[in-house]
């Protein structure tokens, strides 16, 4: 016995080395140093998959298997059968193709195996049933077809069905809008105003048929960039022997081809087409809501009329660097076409929220207050130092506020820990966010081809209109007297990796107009819509609508100014066509200063034109039941939206 197991031992061990040196390439034998050579049948192996992304046998029918979109379904022919082994106490699932020809192997579950397997394809079957009659639920319309039984409307109308298909949404917002303005001038039942503020959305779109005769169509939108994409029109078609073959309601057309009466594609009103054996005639009663231009040329030029309101100023795109040049700007417009301005601007940093991140983008902390004169800061604890403030110009030693958080608080240059080192700030500094600052993490430096500025006047002119929630802030350097001052810091003054600039706040994403902010946005700047203006045959006027009078004149007829034309009132008149301070009757066109030729912009010579300044030309205080009359501050004290509950001033 121990001898045979001796033997079946040694045969084990030597089948196995064998089968080793079977599975082993040839040079297995090199490396065991086998003696013999062996020969054996090799058996073929499928090729290797050479597909990029193989497809692996996934199929499991169990809960536990891949259930992949990818993978088609078992075509029609393959069979699943499902059978209980009572001995094992087991199911066991079979599929066949053909005469019951199986294509894999069997699958056994136990009794929980299956009952879970079969719980979750129920479920499964459950869950695509109700997917199912959900999208046929969104099929049917909202307003079902309805069926009128009637004779008489079947004659009328073709048809006894009723079916109206409304498509589209409805977004409504309701708020309210409260103003307050601390105007002495003004009543004290007018400083505080409160609008109910209402805006929608609708997006509609509804079809209808009634009968065979008789058609609804409908496409409303209130965000359509023209008033022609709204259609709405009723539209009814008699049969070929009816004396009413057409009616049309709504959005109607009588296109003509005569050129004595000329027809038109865009009414709203009524269309009836009546026929009368051979004679037909068409009626129509509408509104019509379109109108033709006429394109005047003169040399080659285009002739154009325009006309543009007083309270259609450019908002949001035009602004003074300070306060300084805002209040010099009337008295250095006072002698055309000479500038008196003894400012000459050298170097200029723009500053955007970010919209699109680029190599010159930093962290910016902007300051309302910064290189304001001390009778211009809004928060009065800022002194002006000596340096700076005898000459009486911005800087940033103009008043203390630059220099106090570039000593004390420098842990305001990191963004993210602004607000809590200067709203943590004990004592008179009271820093508000969006009001007194504002940090801006990873602000747009503006290219030179984004803006335009004046380097006498101190004026920044954006290429595009910033939006409420916007942040602009600048930094600047320029010549006064021989000295060079700056205000906020440049990009190169070594404040670099991810320290915060100290820049000067134009506008913020707050618009209040109590803030001395306000008054930085220019509102004397128009655009008239035309481009490559030419100083020959261009002609400006200031018209009032004068309601009581029922007409419109070029002067005002009471006060001071009576019967002075209201260009010369403006200040738009003290020059000849040879620029001679002689006035003629005509607008000032001096390039780069009065208008931009080339954007069409013109650039009024009074910071209020039709607010402070017009009110100064009225012999006060006997005038001043006349000058309440005709002046409108409200359009520089208040935004445009508060500005338009004044109609009665709005005659400019």
């Amino acid at each position: 016995m121990p001898h045979k197991l001796h033997n079946l031992l040694f045969l084990s061990v030597v089948g196995s080395f064998l089968a080793f040196a079977l599975a082993s390439d040839a040079s297995v034998k090199d490396r065991w140093g086998l003696g013999m050579e062996m020969e054996y049948f090799a058996v073929d192996t499928p090729p290797a998959d050479e597909l990029p992304y193989p497809i692996p046998e996934t199929y499991d029918p169990t809960p536990q298997g891949i259930n992949n979109p990818l993978y088609l379904s078992a075509p029609s022919n393959v069979q699943q059968n499902v059978e209980y082994d009572p001995e094992s106490g087991e199911y066991n699932i079979t599929e066949t193709v053909g005469d019951n020809l199986n294509y894999r192997n069997p699958t056994y579950m136990t009794f929980d195996e299956y009952q879970e397997y079969n719980a979750s394809q129920a479920l499964r079957d459950y869950w695509r049933e109700k997917s199912g009659q959900d999208v046929e639920a969104r099929k049917k319309p909202l307003i079902p077809k309805l069926n009128i039984n009637s004779k008489l409307f079947e004659t009328i109308f073709g048809g006894t069905t009723v079916d109206i298909r409304p498509q589209g949404s409805a977004e409504l917002k309701f708020g309210f809008n409260v103003s307050k303005i601390d105007n002495p001038a003004l009543p004290e039942n007018q400083k505080t105003n409160t609008t109910f503020d209402f805006d929608q959305n609708i997006q509609m779109n509804v079809t209808g048929k009634i009968g065979e005769k008789m058609q609804l169509g409908i496409n409303y939108n209130t965000e359509a960039s023209f008033d022609f994409e709204n259609q709405m029109k009723l539209k009814y078609e008699g049969n070929e022997d009816e004396i009413i073959q057409l009616i049309e309601a709504g959005n109607v057309a009588l296109p003509l081809t005569g050129s004595l009466i000329q027809g038109s594609q865009n009414l709203f009103g009524a269309k009836v087409a009546l026929k009368f054996g051979r004679l037909t005639v068409t009626g129509i009663f509408s509104q019509q809501k379109s109108q033709s231009n006429t394109v005047e040329t003169q040399g080659g030029a285009q002739v154009t009329q325009f006309e543009v309101r007083a309270d259609q100023y450019e908002a949001n795109r035009h602004f003074f660097l300070s306060q300084f040049f805002r209040d010099n700007y009337d008295e250095w417009l006072n002698e055309l076409p000479i500038i008196r301005s003894p400012v000459m601007i050298n170097r200029i940093e723009v500053w955007v929220t970010s919209v699109n991140f680029n190599d010159d983008s930093r962290n910016i902390v902007a300051f309302m207050d910064l290189g304001e004169l001390p009778n211009n800061t809004y928060n009065t604890t800022f002194v002006g130092p000596a340096q700076g403030t005898a000459a009486g110009v911005p800087s940033n030693n103009a008043n203390s506020l630059y220099n106090t958080m570039y000593t004390t608080y420098s842990a305001a240059r990191n963004v993210s820990q602004v607000t809590s080192t200067l709203q943590g700030l004990a004592g008179p500094f009271n820093f508000v966010n969006s009001q007194d600052y504002e940090p801006l993490e990873l602000a747009t430096k503006l290219n030179p081809n984004e803006y335009r500025f004046h380097p006498q006047l101190g004026y920044l002119s954006l290429n595009r209109e910033l939006q409420p929630n916007e942040v602009l802030a600048v930094a600047y350097q320029y010549t006064y007297g021989g000295q060079v001052y700056q205000v906020g810091e440049f990009s190169t003054d070594g404040i670099t990796g991810a320290q915060a600039l100290y820049v000067k706040m134009l506008k913020s994403t707050v618009t209040n107009p109590k803030l001395p902010m306000w008054d930085l946005m220019m509102k004397n700047v128009y655009n008239i819509g035309a481009y490559q203006l030419t100083r020959e045959d261009f002609r400006l006027d200031v018209i009032y609508d004068n309601v009581d009078a029922g007409t419109r004149t070029n002067y005002l007829t009471e006060g001071a100014i009576a019967s002075q034309i209201l260009l010369r009132t403006m200040g738009m008149d003290k020059l000849n066509n040879n620029n001679d301070p002689y006035p003629d009757g005509f607008f000032d066109f001096v390039e780069g200063v009065s208008i931009s030729s080339e954007t069409g912009r013109v650039y009024l010579p009074k910071v209020e034109p039709f607010g402070s300044h017009l009110r100064s030309r009225f012999n006060l205080p006997a005038e001043e039941t006349i000058a309440k009359k005709y002046v409108y501050q409200q359009l520089y004290d208040s935004t445009k939206q508060v500005a338009l509950f004044y109609p009665e001033l709005n005659r400019f």
